[in-house]
């Protein structure tokens, strides 16, 4: 899913370019660049060369440790395009088995958006659900992550939920394998899942 390509103006070839970030949006801004850069008068090796050592924004597709041999990766992404978007980028990495961890946001969007969200996951071979972030809104009773699970898995989506980020870790470290790759999605505080798996390190054998 990382480009490489030559960056060409009416069949000149200006430079050579490799991303080390992976997605169509990000070849896209890169030609952006470069005409920029060509219309500033940039030498085009500089350009490149930039380019080349670009490691993206925070919390976007983001590599944040490689736990018992799994890449474990965040992303930003809280609705059905975002996510399908960042789900499609981690199919493309080398992986055994895809894990998509989702922190819904809000019950007002997770409501409005909830079809949507159902539709969301097909690339996922295995999904976490935790329960909702609740952000600046009050519980109004009608909505929960469970709600769900039944129509994703009239899908054909393998889709659990884990409530907390505790037992979201614990249901990971029990069923991931070397060679899987994880993501976990959402604008909430999923980023602090994130953060503990990287701080307790490798799975204790023992």
């Amino acid at each position: 899913g990382r480009a490489c390509f030559t960056a060409a103006l009416n069949g000149e070839p200006l430079c050579e370019i490799r991303m080390t970030v992976a997605g169509e949006h990000n070849l896209l801004n890169a030609l952006a660049v470069v005409a920029v850069a060509r219309i500033c008068g940039l030498p085009m090796a500089q350009v490149a060369g930039t380019l080349s050592r670009y490691v993206g924004a925070h919390r976007r597709f983001e590599l944040t440790s490689v736990t018992d041999g799994v890449n474990v990766y965040q992303d930003y992404g809280h609705n059905p395009t975002e996510i399908k978007n960042a789900l499609r980028i981690a199919k493309l990495q080398p992986h055994r088995r895809l894990w998509a961890v989702w922190q819904p946001h809000t019950y007002s969007r997770t409501k409005k958006l909830f079809d949507g969200f159902v539709e969301t996951f097909d690339d996922a071979d295995q999904v976490l659900i935790t329960d909702i972030c609740a952000a600046r809104e009050l519980d109004p009773g009608d909505i929960r992550s469970e709600m769900l699970i039944p129509p994703m898995r009239a899908r054909g989506v393998d889709a659990t939920v884990t409530p907390s980020f505790d037992d979201t870790e614990a249901y990971l470290r029990a069923h991931w394998q070397p060679g899987d790759l994880v993501i976990t999605l959402g604008c909430g505080n999923i980023d602090l899942l994130n953060e503990q798996i990287a701080l307790h390190g490798d799975t204790s054998k023992t």
